[in-house]
């Protein structure tokens, strides 16, 4: 039920899943707000209300963070659940679980332009609460390949990424 443009919360640990998410989200032409998996109270409340996410995956370790901010957060109204079943509906109209979720049929529509808003990352708040940053397409492209060429990475390299996926440095240059 992802929409065209639609703000999609991910708020999952660095991993394959992560990335399947982000890059299925991207063709598809929604936008992927990146969430650090640490937030939690009125940090996490913030970045779910300023960035107007209407569907969550989030990992079952960061429900209990959810669920109390979640009566806050009137624009989400899907969660999909990595990990965890028993997410209380009752504040959401559907909650899905992650396996359910990765099983479904390829998307076949409309693919973003190199204009179009590939992501939304947050600052890192140091100066009041956190911004939102929207990430073009052609920029998140360009932050890779601007690495691999400084780097002259090949295809034989293989690259540890120690940073969370979350993060600009972990996700686009690492």
């Amino acid at each position: 039920g992802v929409q065209w443009q639609q703000h999609v919360g991910v708020m999952l640990p660095n991993g394959a899943d992560f990335v399947r998410a982000w890059m299925g989200l991207g063709v598809m032409g929604a936008i992927p707000v990146l969430l650090n998996t640490e937030l939690e109270g009125s940090f996490f409340r913030h970045q779910l209300i300023c960035s107007d996410v209407e569907i969550l995956l989030i990992s079952s370790d960061q429900v209990d963070a959810l669920m109390a901010v979640a009566s806050d957060v009137p624009n989400l109204r899907t969660v999909v659940v990595m990990g965890r079943a028993d997410t209380p509906h009752d504040q959401f109209d559907t909650v899905v679980d992650w396996e359910n979720w990765r099983n479904q049929a390829p998307y076949d529509g409309e693919q973003p332009g190199p204009r179009d808003i590939g992501c939304i990352v947050f600052t890192s708040g140091t100066t009041g609460p956190a911004k939102a940053v929207l990430m073009p397409h052609a920029h998140c492209f360009g932050f890779g390949v601007g690495f691999v060429k400084a780097m002259e990475v090949t295809e034989s390299d293989r690259h540890y990424i120690p940073l969370p996926l979350f993060h600009t440095a972990g996700l686009f240059i690492q």
